[in-house]
């Protein structure tokens, strides 16, 4: 089985796993830092009333256009029919991510089910924030985030909470930590 780093990003309606929902999905295989492959979507939610306003102004997008976007199924299968056409079936991905343990993760699991998600993602996970943390001991920065990972290893995100976008900056801020890493040694 072939396993391949993945860096993915999502936008959701909420920060709650259970009622809120994923509204962008971005999906960046990787090798050497550069990217292979990418799954991007939108998906249109079934509980648009549930949706948070500060959400909605964070990721920018609009619950009426998103009416068009292809609904949680029909990505599913999209999604699935691009990893085994690139990349086959017994590929699995190992995601990279910021915050991926805290709501990324568990709603892409809820989003593609437990089984289906054990199936073709690794549960070796990178999280640019957990390792970022000993940033904080060092005095480098107050607090672990996105935006403060962003500024500290000097990476551009042009278009902030677009999860493509922000998939591309989180594999340019891990290659950074990988740099710093080798560079101490």
């Amino acid at each position: 089985m072939k396993e391949i780093k993945t860096s993915i990003d999502i936008e959701t309606t909420g920060l709650d796993w259970f009622n809120h929902e994923i509204i962008q999905i971005a999906v960046v295989p990787f090798e050497n830092f550069k990217p292979v492959g990418k799954f991007v979507s939108y998906v249109k939610p079934l509980k648009p009333y549930l949706a948070t306003e500060e959400a909605m102004k964070v990721n920018r997008l609009d619950l009426e256009d998103l009416k068009k976007a292809p609904t949680p199924f029909q990505v599913k299968g999209m999604f699935l029919n691009w990893k085994n056409e690139m990349f086959g079936e017994e590929t699995i991905f190992a995601p990279l991510g910021c915050n991926y343990g805290g709501l990324d993760g568990p709603m892409l699991k809820l989003f593609f089910s437990s089984d289906i998600y054990d199936l073709h993602f690794s549960h070796r996970v990178l999280d640019i924030t957990s390792i970022g943390r000993f940033l904080i001991d060092t005095g480098d920065i107050e607090k672990v985030g996105f935006t403060n990972l962003l500024k500290y290893f000097n990476v551009e995100c042009p278009n902030m909470h677009d999860a493509y976008s922000d998939a591309v900056a989180t594999i340019e801020i891990y290659k950074k930590m990988v740099e710093m890493k080798k560079a101490v040694l």
